[in-house]
């Protein structure tokens, strides 16, 4: 017959230690239920948007063109990402300068303002994590655009729009504003 070689006081420790960790995990203070994090959307109303060949989703008011502007202002663009990306903040108000400098007309009887919200952008994978080929992490970018008319505030164009590239956000941004300048000559 084997003896029992376990010292008494061993179970009677991991006793005590099991009893401490559930009552202070009973007793501790509650905590806070985890939220997913969500931007701040200019755009609260999607369901009259529609699919579009160029950009995800669009609404135009019927009749707008932006021929019809005499003066187009352009918003800072709100970062509401989670992580900030004020590099992507400046090349897209650049990317909308020029989008939008020759569009406005003397003859025009509107003038509108130009809103954009960044809601998402995630850069480039790592070095470690580009090398699989398995794992989907690509640079990725999404945003809302919102052009009302200054006087009255009423929406004439509500667009969302997201890109990724395989490699850097550079690219993704590169691909949203050349879309969007494509969007702007032929559609609007």
């Amino acid at each position: 017959m084997k003896a029992n070689t376990i010292p008494t006081a061993v179970p009677i420790v991991l006793l005590a230690l099991l009893c401490i960790t559930a009552a202070s995990g009973c007793t501790g203070k509650p905590s806070t239920p985890a939220f997913a994090y969500m931007p701040d959307r200019l755009i609260r109303d999607i369901s009259d948007m529609q699919e579009d060949e160029t950009v995800a989703r669009v609404w135009v008011r019927r009749g707008f063109e932006l021929n019809a502007c005499r003066s187009i202002a352009i918003e800072p663009v709100l970062d509401s990402s989670q992580r900030k990306q004020p590099e992507a903040v400046r090349v897209i108000e650049q990317g909308l300068q020029g989008i939008f400098r020759d569009r406005a007309r003397e003859t025009g009887t509107l003038s509108v303002s130009v809103r954009t919200a960044l809601l998402d952008a995630k850069p480039e994978p790592g070095r470690i994590r580009a090398w699989f080929a398995d794992i989907d992490d690509f640079a990725y970018i999404e945003l809302e655009l919102l052009i009302c008319d200054t006087q009255t505030g009423m929406p004439l164009l509500k667009l969302i729009h997201f890109r990724r590239d395989k490699k850097t956000l550079a690219g993704a941004l590169d691909s949203i504003l050349e879309d969007l300048r494509v969007f702007f000559s032929r559609s609007v």
